[in-house]
This record gives C-alpha cells, structure tokens and sequence, in this order.
C-alpha cells in the first residue's frame, strides 16, 4: 500500500474523474453538430454579442459616413451613432424574441413546475411555481440577501406590534 501525497492524490483524483464523468460530457459536446454547438454558444453569450455588435457597427458605419466629405466630424458621428443604435436596437428585439421562445421552450432561466399549495390544509390542490436557474453559484445572492433583511424588518414591526398592544 502506497501513500499518497496531497499532489499524487490530486493527480489520481483528477485521472479517476476524467476516466469517468467528465470523458462522458466530453463526448456528448464532441458529438453535437456545428450548428447545434453555435446555437448553444448564441445562447449563452446573447448580450456580449449585442454588446459586440453594436461595437462593430459603430466602426463600420463610422467607416462608411467618413467617405462622405459634405458633412461636418460631429455630423458623421451622429450618423454613424444612428446606424449603430437600429443596428443595437434590431439586435435587441431579435434577442427579446429568443428569450420568449426560449421561455416558452422551458429553456429559459426559469422553470416552471407544479407544486402543492402551502395555504391549502388538505395538500390536494397544485399551484405553478417558477423556479430560478442560475448560470453560476451566487447569481441570485443578493436576492436571497434582500429577501433575509426583509424578514427581519417584518419580524421587527410584528414585535413593535405586539410590543404595542401589551
């Protein structure tokens, strides 16, 4: 029997997990098309590219208006600022369409999923409940810390109350 030292046992961790899991999602991205890989990568990266295209849309347009020599530097900015916004705004509403159909799909952010009714005694009737899914760990914190302080507010005035009526 061998003992590992704490590089060896990462080594052998690492080997163990890449025979295993990993190999396996490993092959089923390495078996996805190239269209179905480029739709999961718009996916994901919908604003950057917004962000992207409205970048290489001021340089284009700010490249096309400056052949124009009949118009003043700030009158070509302000072309060129127009061309890019439609272009930014066209973008927008494309990327407003995918996020419908995406949550139409239950593709989204969010889930949509039947639960039983907490205020029903009898726990026979369902309620829809959207559930949250986030992209990494500790996207939503701060939802979950505005939601702590607002419990505590409302235990406050609850104790002011009773407070009060003592």
């Amino acid at each position: 029997m061998k003992i590992l030292t704490k590089e060896e046992e990462g080594k052998h961790y690492a080997a163990v997990l890449k025979g295993g899991i990993s190999s396996d999602l490993e092959m089923a991205k390495a078996s996805r098309t190239g269209w179905e890989r480029f739709k999961d990568f718009g996916r994901e990266n919908r604003y950057p590219i917004v962000t992207a295209s409205w970048v290489a849309s001021m340089a284009i347009s700010l490249g096309l208006v400056s052949r124009n020599r009949y118009l003043t530097t700030s009158q070509k900015l302000v072309q060129a600022r127009l061309y890019a916004q439609s272009l930014t705004l066209a973008m927008l509403i494309a990327t407003a369409g995918f996020e419908v159909a995406d949550a139409r799909s239950g593709k989204g952010k969010f889930e949509t999923v039947l639960v039983v009714d907490p205020e029903d005694p009898e726990h026979r009737h369902m309620i829809e409940k959207r559930i949250h899914h986030e992209n990494y760990p500790g996207e939503d914190l701060w939802k979950d810390m505005v939601e702590s302080e607002e419990r505590k507010l409302k235990e406050r005035e609850a104790a002011r109350a009773r407070a009060r009526a003592n």
